[in-house]
């Protein structure tokens, strides 16, 4: 039952390692807001690999991704393998009624800490 996935979930919940943010040291103009110390610019896939293999398992990084100009990359190292995401800059779109007419209004993109928990 539900029990036995609540369990499960919980036991891979405490297995995954304390996330660890690989800084970057290096001025970067145009940070975006949302993005802290991890953020490391327009660096390649064998670089970030290198840099999360040195740093361990739980380490990330976010990158600008090379093929969309819209989106970053975030990195990270688990299980002994890099896995790598595409991060949306876009905003996210929300329907909001208002006399009931539904119309989009804008949301502020997340934060890398409400991505990245205890970061």
């Amino acid at each position: 039952g539900l029990g036995y996935w609540k369990q499960n979930l919980y036991l891979l919940q405490e297995r995954a390692p304390k996330p660890l943010a690989v800084t970057c040291n290096r001025v970067i103009e145009n940070r975006p807001p949302q993005y802290g110390n991890e953020f490391h610019g327009l660096i390649d896939r064998v670089e970030a690999d290198r840099m999360l293999m040195e740093a361990g398992e739980g380490a990330f990084l976010v990158r600008e991704s090379k093929r969309s100009q819209d989106a970053f990359t975030l990195c990270m190292l688990f299980d002994g393998r890099v896995l790598n995401y595409k991060v949306f800059l876009s905003f996210f779109l929300a329907a909001k009624s208002e006399g009931g007419k539904a119309r989009a209004v804008a949301k502020a993109p997340f934060l890398l800490p409400q991505l990245i928990p205890d970061h």
